[in-house]
């Protein structure tokens, strides 16, 4: 092969580099055209229609009523201010994004201890698919968008009537046929924590008591656990058995989570005799991999019943605030040192989210609620939503969505 002379290299090489050059322009062009032009912060949480029909709609059967007297509704609202209600016919504990491209405005709603779930389409306002449990089982409040076989799929925790064994189905993104199903490691698995390794959860067993349809506790008091497992195998790699409540001697449940940057994670535990006067405690799971319980001021400690709720992570200040619904406060946390900063005095509050600025955080209560606050100065709080005589379940998660129109 003959060489180029200096004329012909110069010639070759513009043409080289315009290719490169345009090729670059492409595929930035493509990163771009796959990313929103334009977005928002969108909060959801389930409501229902009246307290009394609270038990009815958290332990109902195949379908839920959907009458006026016993309703379930996902609720929904921006920054902007425009709100939505969608009728559904199931009460969500938890709402995630639909991870599908082509689906930009499809959730995935998730009840606790009912026996059906569904994909809803906010724009259309309009539930678009039901799936439901394993056979003989129930969902138990929580979902996440996991890795399996080197695709995206849906995990949810579910239970057994019979036994309170948990599994997590692992479920198709199209039409969430079961294609896997993964053993908890333990009873009444609720919240799946997702971890720094992609092919591993954490799965908060919270060891409840089974409940009937009528809302009444029977059989034994199971023990609650916390389990790191392995998504492709099913193996498990550690587990972690929840402390005693030293005062009576009744174990906590592992309920609820999340896990930081640092690779901490902070759990929330509920009391296992629910209906008593004990109270739930707050865990961190450190970075030697010990449970140390976190310690609240005396004043404060005295207010604690029954569970703490939602956990959420401020990463800009480093704070973690944890709801405690019937202590009818939020506390917060450093999570530089792990020490009590302050709380926020909020009737009943549950769900915890945060404005796209990171500058106000939002947090909704069991009287249907909601409460926006600066994160620098948490008790100068202004009620914006009143929403009758329901109340909001659990919590107020948030998904990235394209504009609604009203």
């Amino acid at each position: 092969m003959r060489k180029l002379n200096r004329r012909e290299f110069i010639h070759f090489s513009s043409i080289h580099a315009a290719l490169l050059t345009g090729a670059w322009h492409i595929q930035w062009l493509g990163k771009a055209l796959a990313q929103p032009l334009s977005g928002q912060w969108v909060y959801l949480n389930g409501l229902y229609s009246d307290p009394n029909s609270f038990k009815i709609l958290r332990r109902q059967g195949p379908v839920a009523p959907v009458d006026e007297t016993h309703a379930a509704y996902l609720s929904f609202f921006t920054e902007s201010g425009f709100e939505g209600k969608i009728n559904v016919p199931f009460l969500p504990h938890s709402v995630l994004k639909h991870p599908d491209p082509k689906k930009p405005f499809s959730v995935i709603a998730i009840p606790r201890r009912a026996q059906i779930a569904g994909e809803i389409d906010l724009a259309e306002r309009r539930v678009t698919q039901l799936f439901y449990p394993a056979p003989g089982g129930s969902f138990y409040g929580h979902g996440e968008i996991i890795p399996y076989k080197n695709q995206n799929f849906f995990a949810v925790s579910e239970v057994g009537d019979d036994s309170a064994l948990g599994v997590i189905t692992i479920r198709s993104l199209k039409d969430f046929t079961i294609v896997h199903t993964l053993k908890s490691h333990g009873h009444s698995p609720h919240q799946i924590l997702l971890t720094a390794n992609k092919g591993r959860i954490l799965i908060c067993n919270s060891g409840s008591k089974l409940a009937t349809a009528q809302g009444e506790y029977v059989g034994n008091r199971f023990p609650s656990s916390l389990c790191l497992v392995d998504i492709n195998s099913g193996t498990l790699i550690r587990k972690w058995d929840c402390p005693t409540n030293n005062e009576k001697g009744f174990f906590d449940g592992f309920a609820h989570g999340f896990t930081l940057p640092s690779g901490e994670a902070v759990l929330a535990t509920k009391p296992q005799e629910e209906e008593s006067n004990d109270s739930g405690n707050i865990y961190l799971l450190n970075k030697k991999r010990e449970l140390t319980k976190l310690s609240l001021p005396e004043p404060l400690q005295k207010r604690t019943k029954g569970q703490f709720l939602s956990v959420a992570y401020h990463e800009p200040s480093h704070q973690v605030f944890i709801s405690m619904p019937l202590g009818h406060f939020t506390v917060i946390f450093s999570s530089q040192n792990w020490k009590y900063l302050t709380h926020i005095d909020f009737n009943k509050s549950n769900g915890i989210s945060f404005s796209a600025d990171g500058k106000q955080v939002y947090i909704s209560n069991g009287l249907g609620q909601l409460i926006k606050a600066p994160v620098s100065a948490p008790q100068r709080f202004q009620v914006i939503n009143e929403s009758g005589k329901g109340g909001s379940e659990a919590h107020l998660d948030r998904v990235w969505m394209p504009p609604l129109k009203s």
